[in-house]
């Protein structure tokens, strides 16, 4: 299954809105899910699976809204080494699936 065009439209808008209220700071797609509203995290994780490197997905939540951040965020990227770095998504402890996770900042 895929996002729908109006869905995909829904998703840029929560990232794009996420970023803003962040003032600036640096955040990973791990946590611009958290912050997103709990229908379009649940949407993810029905079409993409869950997120991390246990997940065995490897296109997942994460590399979706990472990829939509990136592009509403004009490149201004940022990298860091992400080991024995953990995040809690939707509740659970999660180690990102790449050794490293980039940032997004507007």
């Amino acid at each position: 299954m895929k996002l729908t065009g109006n869905q995909a439209v829904s998703l840029k808008l929560e990232i794009l809105r996420v970023l803003k209220n962040n003032r600036g700071n640096l955040l990973s797609s791990y946590q611009i899910f958290e912050k997103l509203p709990k229908d379009l995290k649940d949407l993810l994780i029905s079409i993409d699976g869950e997120s991390g490197r246990e997940s065995g997905e490897h296109w997942s939540p994460a590399c979706r809204i990472g990829k939509y951040a990136s592009e509403l965020c004009n490149g201004n990227t940022f990298t860091q080494n992400s080991t024995g770095v953990l995040f809690s998504v939707s509740g659970k402890v999660v180690q990102p699936g790449s050794s490293i996770v980039t940032l997004y900042k507007l």
